[in-house]
Formats: C-alpha cells, structure tokens, sequence
C-alpha cells in the first residue's frame, strides 16, 4: 500500500515537473505573449488526403476551414481601411511546410470573392507553389524578369481565380540567393 502511494505521488509529481518544464506555445494568447504581437486569425488545419501540398478551398464550401479565411479577410479589410492606395501583406514562416502557400492561395481568393485585385508575389526562388496551385499559365518567372529577360508586365500572369493575378518564380532556382540581391528585386 505504502509503495502504490509513494508511486502515486511521485507520478503526480513528475507530471508537474513535466508541465512547468514544457515551453510549447500551445494557445493564441501564448503567441501574444511570447511574441509581442496581435493574433489576426486562426486557420485550422486543412483536413486532407494530400498530406504536406497546398490545398485551394472551393469557394462555395461551407467548411469551417473556408469561414477561418474569411474571418482573416474581414480582419485585415479592417485593420487596412484606412490605408490609401496598395496594401501589401505579407505571408511567412519560419520553416517549410507550414502553411504560407495554402493561405496566401485562400486569402487570395477570399479577397477576390469580395470583388478586389489580387496580386499574389511568390518570391520563394526555390520552392515555388503559387503558380501551380492557382493555375497560372507557365511562361516567364520572377527568375527571367531579375535576370533582365523579360518585361514587369510579361511576367505577371492570371490565375483561374478571378481578379487575382500571379507574379511568380517558374520551377525554382539554385540560384535563389544572387536573384534575391539583385536590384530588379
């Protein structure tokens, strides 16, 4: 008896130990905190037989997935109302994988629904997706246009979502680096 308690505290214990040590950002206002920064949005994880690829949600979807994009859209339309003339926002993270590609395609196209001009820039000169995913014909890059091959305007290109247009790498390059030190960028 004396050990099945001893064991039981020691357990209980160690789960305690366990959940101070743990530094794992597991909520919204854990970002808030940690990073110092607003959380805009929260989009779940996308269900899907694709694994890791980007998915671009049909619009007349009524997935809980599709409503956190247009929450996002509705919180940036306001937070940049007050902005004259181009807005830019920008998509990152830290590590591949993550999502950048499925939620700039989404976001896209939520802000077109609204009857805006979208012009998606996808600067990742290794790993490009945006092209592919919103179904922007091939033809010159971003690649042709920093080297000096090809016109501003020849590279841009329309996507199948309408009223969203596409300025994008072709097949990614090995030589991302010098391209992104170029002064065309």
């Amino acid at each position: 008896a004396l050990a099945a308690v001893v064991g039981l505290l020691l357990g209980v214990g160690a789960m305690f130990v366990v959940e101070q040590l743990d530094d794992r950002i597991q909520s919204p206002r854990e970002v808030e905190a940690f990073v110092g920064l607003e959380v805009v949005a929260m989009i779940p994880r996308l269900s899907t037989a694709l694994g890791d690829s980007p998915v671009l949600l049909d619009e007349h979807a009524t997935l809980p997935e599709f409503e956190s994009f247009r929450g996002l859209r509705a919180e940036l339309v306001t937070r940049l109302e007050k902005i004259q003339g181009c807005r830019v926002v920008c998509i990152l993270s830290a590590l591949q994988s993550e999502g950048k590609s499925t939620v700039t395609a989404n976001l896209a196209k939520v802000l077109a629904m609204e009857g805006r001009r979208v012009l998606v820039f996808d600067a990742d000169l290794r790993r490009p997706s945006q092209r592919k995913l919103i179904g922007a014909t091939g033809g010159a890059g971003l690649e042709q246009y920093l080297q000096g091959k090809a016109t501003l305007a020849s590279v841009v290109q329309q996507s199948k979502i309408v009223g969203v247009d596409v300025l994008a790498a072709g097949e990614g390059s090995s030589g991302a680096a010098e391209l992104a030190g170029t002064t065309r960028f």
